[in-house]
């Protein structure tokens, strides 16, 4: 008698094939060449409908990221940072100390890290002036759209002003009709005819 067939499990199925698609968009990262969703679609044997959907949730799981409409390059995810120091001892050593970890480097040694360390400082320093220049950008939108609020409500209350004065011209100019005509009912002339007629 033969063993029972186990009971599909599409979840499973489904991480299985995101992680296949994870692992060739690493793969083809890492060889220099560009992950994009036709050439995984060639890669891995899976519909176009269900590598949107895992490409969908391998970047809301912030596994990866689009560089350009259907290209991808993986987020690599690195442990939390260890805790270090760098301590330059009297005779000239230094005591690295990263973690649990402790080497002394001779003075030779620590020039030589420091320069080969230099790209990543370098890179730190870009990555500070990136953020302070993108807080700068932000609050200045900030100010312009408020200025722009502050524009469009002038507007409107010139607008507004400007419409009560047309309103309130065409008001004289109904009066001054309503006047007029009360006084030709009642035989009466205008004051300026009046005056005329007086001399």
């Amino acid at each position: 008698m033969s063993a029972p067939t186990p009971p599909n499990n599409p979840s499973r199925t489904q991480t299985v094939h995101r992680e296949q698609v994870y692992q060739a968009i690493v793969t083809l990262h890492e060889s220099g060449r560009v992950a994009t969703r036709d050439r995984l679609s060639d890669v891995i044997e899976i519909t176009p409908e269900k590598l949107d959907e895992h490409l969908r949730m391998l970047k809301d799981a912030r596994r990866i990221r689009p560089i350009e409409r259907g290209v991808f390059v993986p987020i690599y995810e690195f442990p939390p940072p260890r805790a270090m120091s760098l301590t330059v001892l009297p005779n000239g050593y230094a005591k690295v100390d990263l973690g649990d970890v402790v080497f002394d480097l001779t003075p030779e040694e620590a020039r030589t890290f420091g320069m080969m360390m230099h790209g990543y400082a370098a890179a730190h320093t870009e990555i500070q002036s990136y953020r302070e220049m993108r807080g700068i950008v932000a609050d200045q939108d900030a100010r312009n759209r408020e200025m722009v609020s502050s524009t469009k409500d002038v507007i409107r209350n010139i607008e507004r002003l400007a419409m009560n004065l047309v309103s309130g011209g065409h008001a004289n100019a109904n009066a001054n009709l309503l006047i007029e005509a009360r006084r030709r009912a009642n035989g009466k002339k205008p004051p300026h005819l009046q005056k005329r007629t007086e001399g």
